[in-house]
């Protein structure tokens, strides 16, 4: 069974007060083999804390308070050797015109230290960095048989 490390953006979703069905489906399906990592939770925190003072940010840091005491014993740190392997994909992928986005990389590099398949909507950045990836924004339940986009 493969474990997914979901980046910055599906859990944004998750937190959207009408999210995307099939990201919904997504993680309801895959629900005990679903991971974050500490850059995405920095990411999180610093998207939460640069809104002004009032409802929405309230509503935003309660719900990512829930979320991350769900994934507490799946978290996946960056560590030593994610940082070893954050440059070296930074050095395969980058040129002076495309350098991957240091949380991409850092991401990425989490993901590959753990054995994950990183789930985000930003596929072509992570494919670039070498690791798999899977959208759940393009999810369809078994139940109705096909991916958005197959004939």
């Amino acid at each position: 069974m493969a474990r997914y490390l979901v980046d910055t953006n599906i859990v944004s979703e998750l937190m959207k007060t009408s999210m995307d069905d099939y990201v919904l489906y997504w993680l309801q399906d895959n629900e005990g083999s679903l991971y974050i990592s500490s850059v995405s939770i920095l990411e999180l925190h610093y998207g939460i804390m640069r809104l002004p003072e009032g409802k929405k940010k309230r509503r935003l840091s309660s719900l990512l308070d829930i979320i991350l005491k769900e994934l507490a014993a799946r978290t996946f740190a960056f560590d030593g050797f994610c940082a070893y392997l954050c440059a070296r994909m930074r050095c395969d992928v980058g040129g002076a015109d495309k350098t991957p986005q240091l949380t991409d990389a850092m991401i990425a590099s989490v993901a590959q230290a753990n054995n994950c398949v990183v789930a985000t909507r930003n596929v072509k950045d992570f494919e670039a960095l070498g690791v798999e990836v899977v959208n759940p924004f393009d999810y369809v339940p078994p139940v109705y048989g096909r991916q958005k986009g197959q004939t």
